[in-house]
């Protein structure tokens, strides 16, 4: 129900926006990451099955992707609501770092997630689209705060990860 909800909400943006919604979307995201969103979880899960006949998403490839259109969504079109913005980062950056638990080397699973996540469009599309033009929350105003930065520095440290499996 939460993955239907999403295509409900963005499907009304910019009009509309309900940070407690969005932020409650990216717990259940998170806490759905953590539990169903690897190599070994994916053939032994029924919820696979059950996501495959309601809403047609039949892998973590596809949960992937939508992961991903979601934080390109809420980057767009949520730019000014702080909060959102910065869980939104927060998401990206444990993607990016790897799942589920923080690593400073990269096992063979870590690496086959990152390199798929570089394939989905949406990925694509932010590695090609870093400024303030598409992501507003990177614009400069008169009245930035350190929070913005703390933002922007969390946005290419993921990048920047991303890129760098990219080229190998």
């Amino acid at each position: 129900r939460v993955f239907q909800l999403i295509s409900l909400m963005d499907a009304q943006l910019p009009q509309s926006s309900n940070e407690k919604v969005e932020l409650a979307i990216l717990w259940f995201l998170d806490q759905f990451r953590k539990t169903y969103v690897g190599d070994q979880l994916q053939h032994t899960s029924k919820v696979y099955a059950r996501m495959s006949e309601v809403l047609g998403i039949t892998d973590d490839n596809h949960v992937l992707e939508t992961f991903m259109t979601k934080i390109v969504t809420n980057l767009k079109y949520r730019g000014r609501c702080e909060p959102v913005i910065s869980r939104t980062l927060q998401f990206l950056n444990d993607l990016s770092v790897g799942y589920p638990f923080y690593s400073f080397s990269l096992t063979p699973a870590t690496y086959s997630l990152l390199k798929r996540l570089v394939k989905i469009e949406a990925v694509k599309f932010m590695l090609q689209n870093h400024t303030s033009k598409h992501f507003p929350f990177l614009g400069v105003s008169d009245n930035y705060s350190l929070g913005d930065l703390r933002c922007r520095t969390v946005f290419y440290t993921a990048l920047t990860r991303l890129l760098m499996v990219d080229l190998g």
